[in-house]
């Protein structure tokens, strides 16, 4: 027999899923989302029955591909596991950090999963952003690696790859 779900779910259900269609790359998404989690469980834990149908109703009201509704429905899932924590910490972060999107929201929600403690959540937040630090001339390189490295025989390709070698060794640019 299946767990009884609340009332409330549909209504949380509903709340994020015109949320996410409204404003899909906004980090203050998830403020309106933990807003109506916190309206319906009062900062309690959702109930695990209640998860699971916040997120299939997620899906189903947003219409996702076979494709992508596992890892966005784990995206809802996250969220709502970890709603009471998660206006503290996007205080903590943005007091910190310029910018705020939706990405480092669901990085951040992926942190306090793993780290019980705000404090070092943060610290793995803070550690995930400093390991992606490229220095621009590398980066350079790499796309330069990256575009070498397309297979073609086409002349416009061929032509573009043999300028572009040029104008690495001309300026001394690793690939």
């Amino acid at each position: 027999m299946a767990d009884k779900v609340s009332k409330g779910a549909t209504r949380v259900a509903n709340a994020i899923s015109t949320v996410l269609g409204k404003v899909a790359k906004q980090g203050n998404v998830i403020t309106q989302c933990v807003t109506s989690l916190q309206n319906t469980y009062g900062g309690k834990p959702v109930p695990k029955a209640d998860v699971n149908a916040i997120a299939n109703t997620v899906a189903r009201l947003r219409g996702w591909s076979a494709a992508s509704m596992a890892p966005r429905k784990s995206e809802v899932r996250k969220i709502v596991r970890q709603y009471p924590r998660i206006n503290e910490a996007v205080k903590k972060y943005t007091d910190t950090h310029d910018n705020f999107t939706w990405h480092t929201a669901m990085r951040l929600i992926t942190c306090l999963h793993r780290e019980p403690a705000l404090n070092q959540a943060l610290k793995l937040m803070d550690a995930s952003n400093a390991a992606k630090t490229v220095k621009p001339i590398k980066a350079v390189g790499q796309a330069v690696s990256r575009i070498m490295n397309i297979d073609t025989t086409g002349k416009q390709i061929v032509g573009f790859q043999n300028a572009l070698e040029a104008l690495c060794e001309k300026h001394s640019i690793d690939w």
